[in-house]
């Protein structure tokens, strides 16, 4: 940079930045080992946080205990009453002594802050129990499929893995660093960005310093938790797209079949008991009505022509509401 020009401190230290961010390319393997271990760290430790504050808004605050393998043993028998076909019990791996101690912060009733300290097993257990993560199923594993409520994630129904894909880690994390990339490992998260990506995280979250000082604000930066755009965030299986199809299919009929699915006669997704299923074509197209186009059926619909003369199906709300336009119409206005 020419010597004449006179830039501020912010600049100087932009200029900086820009210019140590291209040596992230480049960096030695101990560097990205450097990077990759302390941002692992950080993921561990975040998940800690996640498991211990999403065990007690779901189930500390209702007096559920695990304090030891009986309170785990009952706290999974009420799992079962849940979750009908299959159960939980038949799912997760044998239950071990393992027990630490946690500490959230939450808000009363009242919305007061509080803080609630209990003890439970590890973190990989914990999210195991609230059934986070893949699951061995006969010869298949599965997880939960969940949409997003907000901050949480809501369980939908359970989902098979495509038999082409096979977890190599049960809780199934994976890592999305904002505008860079997704579903990277939590292992190697620096190292399997793109030397392009590496330059680019550099610079947005590299500070001045020595280079050891630098490596490590990556690390700091990059993993510090800002609600309101949070740069790293880590996910668990059923969270983001992951591919299969219902387990419903699997149980009703041994696999998925195009133009068929299976609807649960007691409409609870997660009893999927042979009796409680039932096969139908999923062939043909949908009735809609032509005016609000919500799904119609041949009961609660009827056929009208429009003024060129084409059929249109008509839900009876939309005729009502057409015939009362009408009715309005007609009745002579008060000046």
């Amino acid at each position: 940079m020419p010597p004449d020009v006179d830039l501020s401190d912010w600049e100087k230290e932009q200029s900086w930045l820009r210019e140590k961010a291209r040596e992230a390319g480049s960096l030695s393997a101990e560097d990205n080992a450097f990077l990759d271990k302390g941002i692992a760290q950080r993921i561990r430790e975040k998940l800690e946080r996640r498991a211990a504050s999403q065990w007690w808004a779901l189930f500390g605050l209702q007096g559920h205990k695990l304090d030891s393998l009986k309170d785990e043993a009952q706290f999974i028998c009420g799992l079962d009453k849940v979750f009908i076909h299959p159960k939980p019990s038949n799912l997760l791996s044998p239950a071990t002594g393992a027990r630490r101690s946690y500490s959230v912060q939450y808000l009363t009733k009242q919305g007061e802050p509080a803080t609630a300290e209990f003890i439970a097993p590890p973190p990989s257990r914990l999210l195991e129990l609230m059934l986070c993560g893949f699951f061995r199923y006969g010869e298949h594993w599965i997880y939960l499929g969940r949409s997003t409520n907000n901050t949480h994630y809501q369980p939908e129904q359970w989902i098979v893995l495509p038999d082409t894909d096979e977890p190599n880690e049960r809780l199934g994390l994976k890592v999305e660093v904002s505008g860079l990339q997704t579903h990277i490992a939590p292992g190697a998260v620096f190292s399997s960005l793109t030397n392009k990506g590496k330059m680019r995280l550099a610079e947005d979250f590299g500070s001045q310093g020595t280079h050891a000082e630098w490596l490590q604000s990556i690390v700091d930066n990059l993993t510090t938790s800002r609600p309101w755009d949070a740069p790293l965030s880590v996910r668990l299986a059923g969270e983001y797209a992951t591919g299969g199809f219902p387990l419903a299919e699997l149980i009703a009929n041994g696999t998925h079949i195009k133009g068929q699915k299976v609807e649960v006669i007691s409409g609870n997704p997660f009893d999927l008991r042979p009796e409680n299923l039932r096969t139908k074509s999923s062939r043909g197209r949908k009735m809609t009505c032509s005016t609000c186009k919500k799904p119609a059926t041949a009961k609660d619909s009827e056929k009208v022509r429009d003024s060129t003369g084409s059929t249109l199906r008509v839900c009876r709300t939309c005729l009502d509401w057409a015939a009362r336009e009408i009715a309005y119409q007609k009745t002579p206005q008060k000046n």
